[in-house]
């Protein structure tokens, strides 16, 4: 089976072609995938207008986390949440500050709707979980940003106390204790 998939596409021969192209015709080809596929789009604006500022860079992966609360028929998709991060990290270069805002956006959005509708769904609050401690990774390894989101994240743990969400609050507690420690090695 991993020969099938080897078979349906061959980057190497992609890669050679694409080397042989003129750059008008590559450029063309960029415009072509960016008219088929928002999600190009997002990353070409992420990678490339660096002379924005960063609130207008992650507005479209903003819009991609916000869709995911739209509907009250819908439980929203944490990962397509996680994959728009992970989508900027990479279209932007692993740029921190602009991460940090859509994990601390996402968790701000993720707490206002499980807060507006008490929701106890285990594998939801799991999801939810799984993003808060991965948020607190990034700010373990970027703890320069933390003073800048402090009391956001402070209300979104209070927010999800509200509910006594177990579990919800101790990759929180977990930050607050991981940037004291910080503080005290510089």
């Amino acid at each position: 089976m991993a020969q099938k998939n080897k078979e349906a596409f061959d980057w190497d021969a992609i890669y050679r072609q694409l080397q042989q192209e003129k750059k008008a015709d590559l450029i063309q080809l960029v415009q072509e995938l960016t008219a088929v596929s928002p999600t190009v789009a997002q990353f070409l604006h992420a990678r490339y207008l660096h002379t924005q500022d960063i609130t207008a860079r992650i507005q479209p992966y903003q819009k991609r986390i916000d869709a995911q609360f739209e509907g009250e028929e819908t439980w929203p998709d944490l990962g397509q949440i996680a994959q728009a991060i992970q989508e900027y990290q990479l279209a932007a270069r692993q740029e921190p500050e602009g991460t940090t805002e859509l994990y601390v956006y996402a968790l701000e959005a993720a707490a206002g709707f499980f807060w507006g509708m008490g929701i106890h769904d285990i594998d939801l609050v799991g999801d939810v979980a799984e993003l808060a401690w991965q948020c607190v990774s990034h700010f373990n390894n970027f703890p320069n940003l933390y003073p800048l989101y402090a009391d956001r994240l402070h209300a979104i743990a209070a927010k999800l106390d509200e509910h006594q969400w177990e579990g919800l609050t101790d990759p929180f507690y977990q930050l607050d204790a991981d940037m004291d420690n910080s503080e005290e090695l510089l």
